[in-house]
């Protein structure tokens, strides 16, 4: 049930997963004397246990999978649509918009909105002349969550009553 639903579509997903279940071992294991054994002894996981996981991993994993903008790139996204409210900014207006002295940083972060397609790339820059940009009217439906989309650990009880039997 869990590996069907966990997001497979880019491979940072499907490395991701095997460290999920590993969150989920870890859990199993700290609290090993409060949980059934199987025949072999070894400690049997609980939906507690995936709950667990999924309370301490769903923030990370759903900025690592793309779910969610990093801190530094939502808010250089709102200092653009604040400060620039003009058609389009060149990366040098984005920086000072930012208030950020590192050019470098600012053209990251556009480069993480233009791989999102929040912002798109109008001119590239031509010597001394910075590059042109335009943020996309996507934008504003934008309201990325950093939810994983797993079971819910509802789900996760039922289908342990479910398959108990």
């Amino acid at each position: 049930m869990l590996g069907e639903r966990f997001p497979n579509a880019r491979v940072e997903c499907r490395r991701t997963f095997p460290y999920f279940l590993q969150m989920i071992q870890t859990a199993a294991a700290l609290h090993q004397f409060q949980r059934q054994r199987d025949s072999l002894q070894r400690v049997l996981a609980t939906a507690g246990d995936y709950g667990i996981a999924l309370r301490l991993l769903e923030a990370p994993f759903g900025r690592s999978l793309g779910n969610e903008l990093s801190p530094s790139v939502k808010s250089l996204l709102e200092s653009l649509r604040d400060k620039c409210p003009t058609v389009t900014f060149t990366t040098t207006e984005a920086s000072e918009a930012h208030g950020k002295t590192c050019r470098r940083t600012v053209q990251d972060g556009l480069d993480e909105l233009a791989q999102r397609e929040l912002v798109v790339q109008v001119e590239p820059s031509r010597g001394p002349n910075p590059a042109v940009w335009t943020i996309n009217s996507k934008v504003s439906d934008f309201a990325p969550d950093n939810k994983l989309h797993l079971p819910t650990l509802r789900e996760v009880e039922e289908y342990q009553l479910a398959n108990k039997a």
